[in-house]
């Protein structure tokens, strides 16, 4: 069970961010916004690695449709 979340700060942050169950919702949405992308699947949403060309990788199970589609 995850009781907190804390980004690390970078040299331009003056501070590290917190979230916990206390943290609003819309507070949480603008720290996260931007920050956590990841590509996947557009049929099941595993995420897709891609190859040395920067080219997703297929979703074997879920061919032929091979959509991909960005989680947020």
């Amino acid at each position: 069970k995850i009781t907190a979340f804390q980004f690390q700060s970078s040299p331009s942050q003056e501070a590290s961010l917190l979230i916990d169950g206390s943290t609003p919702l819309e507070v949480i949405l603008d720290i996260v916004s931007g920050d956590i992308i990841f590509a996947g699947c557009g049929q099941c949403s595993a995420e897709l690695e891609t190859d040395e060309n920067s080219i997703y990788r297929p979703c074997y199970p879920c061919l032929p449709h091979t959509g991909v589609r960005r989680y947020y």
